[in-house]
């Protein structure tokens, strides 16, 4: 307040010393040069600025007052700058009062005032002082200033006059003035210049309370903009003391200000393309109490939108000045674009800000020694999503209602919303200004699959999403590393990975994420959150063709690392139950890495519980694999989806497996398998694997499956085994009764359904027992050479026993081998020189015991293990429908030659042959003793005769009659050829024998039987 006591003196003096000047120059100075030049070096004292007074004139009036009019007065800075000038200034004294030592200015009259507040290019401000009116202080011992103060004090020298002399000035008139504010800090280079233009002001003392009326209009110009108009009006009531206010109540107001001009002084937020269309401002102020000041203002532009800005701030001071006591703003908003806010925005917020209208109100308060508060409520229409959530809707609406406090952000509500609710959030922000902010936010939203693209996501190769997830959750903690509790429901989501997994609406679904987690930032050092995700009534299947595996319960637990747009899944574990029912069919403990990415990579180890219905899902609608009881399958998979490499091991004890009908493991054998290999695409490569079963090991490589899902080709190595527990792993081939070791090296093939067999086995000493057929072949070495559903027999060598002991050697070839009943082909044996053993013979041939045993045993008829040697035996086969059929079996030897035509039926074994045999006997009597050929002769003795065939059974010693044949005495036996044909009809182990005669036999069978025999 010093300085307003300052100006006050000193203008005062400058009235005081210019009225005594004045009046002494009426009476002694007619020429006023002299006085103008000693005024004007007077006031530059006093005033310390360059002030220059053009001319001084002095009239006086009829009604007691004097006109002084001074012309020509300038005012300027120490550095020459002008800061004031008036084109005249006149001020009218009473001359009555001044013979009272008083001096009485009735007016005081300021025409073409030019003032200049300069703001330099350092921020200091330089102006000139205005007058007002005022009356001289009362005498000593009034009021003082208050303790404290130190006025400033102009020399006594200089103000001698002023304490002689009673003063006072009635009223000020400002005419035709300016004032104009330069501005050379605000842009450096520039000069922002603001005028008051056309001011015209009436100051006014009323009597006796030393009130000053205020009233003034001008027009406010900005620039080069149109001129506005401005008006201000009140009272003010100067200190006793002329120390400064004892109060004022002053209202200002202004209408259509363009703010373009001013765009330096705007704050960021208030675009300068909006006007002010009203401004109305108030102070209310008594000294001793507190000074309200009230500010009104309304902005509104026109350029895209009726864009409205309306502030209220009401502002309480302590008495004086000093400090703010209080501040109380309000703010509202109706239409205001989002665009006047860029400058205040984000650079990377995620929203289109050419769109966008702000409504709100903002009530913000502060008092001293109390925090000060914001309650807001904001509405954004018409927002138009952005960068990571273009996509996110065509347009959104967000409405917030919260409060600002400086320890504290509260939200009360906040609702993001399109046609309908797509997210809302509550919670705090606890030291919203520091760098150790808390959070604490509670919300929910309706997450849509679509936006995953938006966020820079793309799921696995087939999966799809459809459904909008509801999602509730927590967030606290500090921003650096918050911790989040998030859950969305699933169960109104459907989930599809073509072909593997599906989950239909409805079924209960769950996924949560706990923990710390950096939602914006990649992870580091950090603890990550933890994922669980759990859903009921999963249908899964491993072949795109394969069978569905229904109603599975799937959960997975893994921490959770975000990469910028991956996550990271580390120690996950997933478990596969069945549905309701206890026990996992499926636990994996694995790494999950760069999802998100077109190829995530994935380590892990499982159990897999292996069963019927799990091999139905993985070996698909076609297979023939078939499965019975369960076992643990371990299996280790890493890689990416386009390349994976696997390896598995599963015992195979308590399992029944069987692959169509060429392989059969029944439950109970002890075994094992493990394999390893390569995945890409639907191409599956085995590229090692090893069955180990009692007596086998068996080793393979491959393709399981080709790039079109087909089978491909695996080669199988069959180590030295043993044929006979081979057997047992083949059912059709179960009721051959071969054992002994053997190797093979085989190449299974799928051209059609079932599963082809190519390569080489290798028998080393095979035995070959067929059930009921009293004979068996033994030491078998040789090749077989499957060929799919067919068999090639280079060679087999090996030696037969039973009635006939001797080598055999077999080659050929089989068709439909699968089973007995289809198998077909030719099969050509041949024996070397060998044995038949002749009670072997005897029992199968009793019913012409005589003639064998005649024919055999031509010494001794009781011994009964006597062997008949042959030289070879020959014979071509013919296999087909279950049957063995030859036409050229030929036995030769010393004593005997035999052949055979006619078939068997191999299981069980059953004969039809009709065998001749040529042989000698070593009398004619026997025959004749041998009970059928006595019947055949009685039977057709007439037919005999007639034929003239009895004389040749005489011969022999054949006779016909009841009483038979009597043969002549010999001493020594005599052999004699015999030709006999035999039919041998039924089981092998009992057949039927019996002979037939020549004459019965077709020409054909006849000769061919014949020439076998010969």
């Amino acid at each position: 307040m010093g300085r307003y006591k300052r100006v006050f003196m000193v203008f005062s003096g400058l009235i005081a010393l210019l009225i005594v000047v004045a009046l002494l120059a009426l009476k002694f100075l007619p020429e006023t040069e002299f006085i103008r030049i000693n005024v004007q070096d007077h006031l530059r004292r006093i005033t310390g600025q360059q002030v220059s007074v053009g001319s001084i004139s002095v009239s006086p009036s009829y009604t007691g007052v004097l006109n002084l009019k001074v012309r020509g007065i300038a005012v300027a800075s120490e550095q020459g700058k002008l800061l004031l000038s008036a084109d005249e200034l006149i001020l009218s004294p009473e001359i009555i009062p001044f013979f009272r030592k008083e001096i009485s200015v009735e007016s005081v009259t300021v025409r073409g005032l030019r003032a200049t507040v300069r703001r330099s290019h350092d921020g200091t401000i330089t102006t000139a002082f205005i007058p007002m009116p005022v009356s001289s202080p009362p005498p000593e011992g009034g009021a003082r200033p208050e303790s404290g103060t130190k006025p400033e004090v102009v020399p006594e020298s200089d103000l001698k006059p002023d304490k002689q002399v009673k003063w006072s000035i009635d009223s000020v008139y400002l005419k035709d003035s300016r004032i104009d504010w330069v501005d050379q800090h605000a842009l450096p280079g520039q000069d922002v210049q603001v005028s008051l233009k056309n001011l015209s002001a009436t100051l006014v003392r009323t009597k006796p309370d030393r009130k000053v009326s205020v009233k003034a209009v001008a027009e406010l110009c900005c620039g080069s903009g149109k001129p506005r108009p401005v008006e201000a009006h009140g009272t003010v009531i100067p200190a006793a003391d002329l120390n400064g206010l004892d109060g004022a109540v002053i209202d200002f107001t202004a209408n259509s200000i363009s703010l373009k001009p001013l765009d330096v002084y705007l704050p960021p937020w208030l675009n300068s393309d909006m006007n002010v269309e009203s401004v109305a401002a108030s102070l209310n102020w008594d000294k001793g109490s507190e000074a309200k000041i009230r500010l009104s203002t309304a902005l509104k532009s026109e350029a895209r939108t009726a864009a409205q800005l309306n502030v209220r701030a009401d502002l309480v001071a302590a008495d004086g000045f000093s400090e703010i006591e209080s501040v109380r703003v309000n703010a509202e908003t109706d239409g205001f674009p989002l665009s006047f806010l860029t400058s205040s925005l984000p650079e990377k917020i995620p929203l289109d800000t050419r769109s966008g209208i702000l409504k709100a109100t903002i009530q913000a308060n502060w008092k001293k020694g109390r925090n000060w508060s914001a309650d807001a409520n904001l509405n954004l229409e018409d927002l138009v999503p952005a960068g990571n959530l273009k996509g996110l809707a065509s347009k959104v609406r967000i409405w917030t209602q919260a409060k600002l406090e400086p320890d504290l952000l509260l939200i009360e509500s906040m609702e993001i919303s399109e046609s309908n609710r797509i997210a809302s959030l509550s919670g705090s922000l606890t030291c919203p200004f520091s760098d150790e902010r808390l959070l604490d936010l509670q919300g929910e939203f309706s997450f849509r699959p679509e936006w995953l693209k938006n966020f820079g996501m793309s799921l696995p190769k087939g999966f799809t999403v459809s459904g909008a997830i509801p999602v509730r959750g927590n967030v606290r903690g500090k921003t650096e590393s918050v911790w989040i509790d998030l859950k969305a429901d699933l169960t109104a989501t459907e989930l599809h990975w073509s072909p593997h997994f599906e989950k239909a609406h409805g079924n209960k679904g769950l996924i949560a994420i706990r923990g710390n987690f950096l939602p914006f930032k990649e992870q580091k050092n950090v603890e990550p959150a933890i994922i669980s995700l759990g859903m009921a009534g999963v249908n899964l299947r491993v072949n795109p063709k394969g069978k569905w595996l229904p109603g599975k319960y799937l959960s997975l637990e893994s921490k959770i690392f975000l990469k910028g747009n991956k996550v990271d899944f580390k120690e996950g574990i997933l478990t596969l139950r069945r549905g309701s029912e206890p026990g996992d069919i499926l636990s994996v403990r694995a790494d999950l890495t760069d999802v998100g990415s077109p190829a995530p990579n994935f380590d892990g180890t499982g159990t897999l519980i292996l069963d019927g219905e799990i091999v139905s899902l993985l070996s698909g609608n076609q297979s023939d694999v078939t499965l019975k009881g369960s076992a643990p399958l371990k299996a280790k998979v890493s890689g990416t989806s386009a390349a994976l490499t696997w390896s598995m091991a599963v015992p195979l004890t308590h399992l029944d497996v069987a692959v169509g009908r060429s392989f059969r493991k029944p439950g109970g054998l002890a075994g094992a398998f493990k394999a390893s290999g390569k995945s890409a695409g639907q191409e599956l490569e085995l590229s090692s694997a090893q069955l180990t079963l009692p007596g086998v090991v068996l080793n393979g490589k491959g393709k399981l499956r080709d790039r079109n899902g087909h089978f491909g080709e695996i080669q199988l190595d069959l180590a030295k085994s043993e044929l006979k527990e081979l057997l047992k792993l083949i059912p059709s081939d179960g009721d051959l009764k071969l054992s002994g070791p053997l190797e093979a090296s085989i190449v299974l093939k799928k051209p059609a359904e079932e599963i082809d067999l190519h390569g080489v086995v290798r028998l080393l000493s095979v035995d070959y027992r067929p059930p009921n057929a009293g004979w068996t072949v033994e030491n078998i070495k040789g090749l077989i050479e499957p060929r799919g559903n067919s068999v090639e027999i280079p060679e087999l060598a090996g030696s037969i026993r039973g009635a006939i002991e001797a080598p055999v050697k077999v080659k050929g070839s089989l068709k439909d081998v699968r089973s007995s009943e289809s198998v077909h082909g030719n099969l050509s044996v041949t024996m070397d020189a060998g044995k038949i053993r002749a009670d072997r013979l005897r029992n199968t041939l009793d019913k012409v015991s005589l003639l064998i045993g005649t024919i055999l045993e031509p010494q001794k008829q009781a011994q009964k293990s006597k062997l008949l040697e042959f030289k070879s035996l020959t014979a071509d086969l013919k296999i087909a429908g279950g049957n063995v059929r030859t036409d050229n079996l030929c036995l030769k030897g010393e004593e005997v030659n035999a052949g055979l035509i006619g078939s068997a039926r191999l299981s069980p074994m059953n004969l039809d042959l009709l065998a001749g045999i040529k042989t000698y006997t070593v009398a004619g009597s026997a025959l004749g003793k041998i009970p059928a050929v006595k019947e055949l002769v009685k039977k057709h003795e007439d037919l005999l005769k007639i034929t003239g065939l009895d004389k040749e059974l005489k011969r022999l010693g054949i006779e016909g009659g009841s009483e038979g044949t009597k043969p002549e005495a010999s001493t020594q036996p005599a052999k004699t050829p015999v030709t006999v044909i035999l039919k041998v009809r039924g089981p092998a182990s009992n057949p039927e024998v019996s002979p037939v005669l020549e004459n019965t036999l077709s020409k054909e069978v006849l000769s061919r039987l014949q020439g076998l025999m010969n």
